[in-house]
């Protein structure tokens, strides 16, 4: 991860909606009224399998200011965070890695921790450890959506339930910060309804220092909470929420839940038997324009291996990395693919110059082209992992 305040702005829009895996969709740009609408019509994948959710709350893109990644002022902030955050992983790092890992451990925690010091999030990281702790949950009972268990300080913390320096298949925390440190994380939690109990009365009798201003409600039941300032309204009154913000939601059709993770489509032309491939299965169901007419067809003709399909960011990030693409374009590349922008507005000349240089196949650049989003790999780990856990908890 990159020290670098010059990233290319790649015309980032002024108004975006998270898909909520923490990542932005982009093309959603002006006046938001009729998005939400709009954006599900053109990403179904991002409801489904039961899932209690609503659309995470529309936020404003800050200016950085200096060395800072442009954290709004209305943020809570606990005195001392980064140090504390970092004595907390710390601590749990020495007991979970062995002297001949720790090393290499404790550089990546320090790479992570650089990243939301310049963001200023470190605040964010204590109050849902506190949270976890003070309700005192079980790691069996929620796990993050997204991308934040690519994270090595999510799984200090216990916000993830695997060691992402050790997982095949493998996580990438660059997807977690960004290149550069300048992706600000995202706190929406799974959780089963035991939990979702006792956040909900945890918050009703918030013990912290910030105040809990606000809570996100789907059809009357609470999805999250904001603690500290609310931000701005936009001119249709809408919230744009500059406070921070914790989402947890339930799933009311598990056992539908577990259905959709091995059976369909996808499983039955690719015969999954593996951890990896299994995940790769579920991405390729829930990316959009990833499987029909592209990895389907690439398959059956004999073109590309299940191995070499495309099912997430990673898959493109790892074939751009085996073909000797420098670390930094093949994060940007793989990032423009997982945002459909090459099936929008084409590929950058320098990016396809990049790739036909690598000798690429052609049919790589063919799927990455009907590509509109993909799945996050990390989300789809932490999902079985936790449905897992719960198997073996019920037990």
């Amino acid at each position: 991860m990159k020290d670098d305040s010059k990233k290319e702005s790649d015309n980032d829009q002024e108004i975006y909606i998270a898909d909520g895996n923490g990542d932005a969709i982009s093309g959603l740009s002006g006046n938001p009224e009729g998005v939400v609408a709009r954006l599900f019509r053109e990403h179904p994948e991002l409801i489904g399998n039961g899932m209690q959710t609503g659309l995470t709350p529309i936020k404003r893109k800050t200016e950085r200011t200096g060395g800072n990644f442009g954290m709004p002022n209305v943020y809570p902030v606990i005195e001392n965070a980064d140090e504390k955050l970092r004595g907390i992983c710390l601590a749990s790092l020495v007991e979970k890695y062995p002297s001949d890992a720790k090393a290499e451990a404790k550089s990546r925690l320090e790479d992570e921790l650089s990243a939301l010091e310049r963001q200023g999030a470190a605040t964010e990281y204590l109050l849902v450890y506190r949270t976890l702790q003070d309700v005192d949950a079980d790691s069996s009972e929620y796990f993050f959506r997204g991308t934040m268990s690519s994270s090595l300080i999510s799984y200090l913390l216990g916000f993830s339930h695997f060691d992402p320096m050790n997982m095949e298949p493998q996580v990438y925390y660059e997807f977690a910060y960004g290149y550069y440190g300048d992706r600000h994380p995202w706190f929406e939690m799974v959780v089963t309804e035991n939990l979702y109990e006792k956040l909900v009365n945890y918050f009703d009798n918030y013990p912290g220092e910030h105040p809990v201003e606000f809570r996100h409600e789907l059809d009357g039941k609470i999805t999250g909470v904001f603690i500290g300032e609310i931000g701005d309204r936009d001119p249709d009154g809408r919230w744009f929420y500059d406070s921070f913000h914790i989402s947890f939601v339930t799933i009311d059709n598990f056992e539908g839940l577990k259905v959709d993770m091995h059976s369909g489509a996808v499983y039955d032309a690719c015969h999954p038997q593996s951890l990896s491939e299994y995940v790769k299965c579920y991405n390729l169901t829930h990316s959009t324009g990833a499987w029909t007419d592209n990895a389907e067809k690439l398959l059956s003709e004999g073109k590309a291996s299940f191995q070499e399909l495309i099912a997430d960011r990673e898959d493109v990030f790892e074939l751009l990395l085996a073909h000797d693409i420098d670390r930094k374009t093949a994060y940007e590349i793989a990032d423009t693919v997982r945002k459909g922008r090459i099936s929008r507005r084409g590929w950058r000349p320098e990016h396809l110059e990049v790739i036909k240089n690598a000798d690429l196949p052609e049919w790589f650049i063919t799927s990455c082209e009907k590509i509109k989003y993909l799945w996050p790999r990390a989300h789809t780990i932490a999902l079985y992992m936790w449905c897992t856990a719960i198997q073996s908890h019920s037990r």
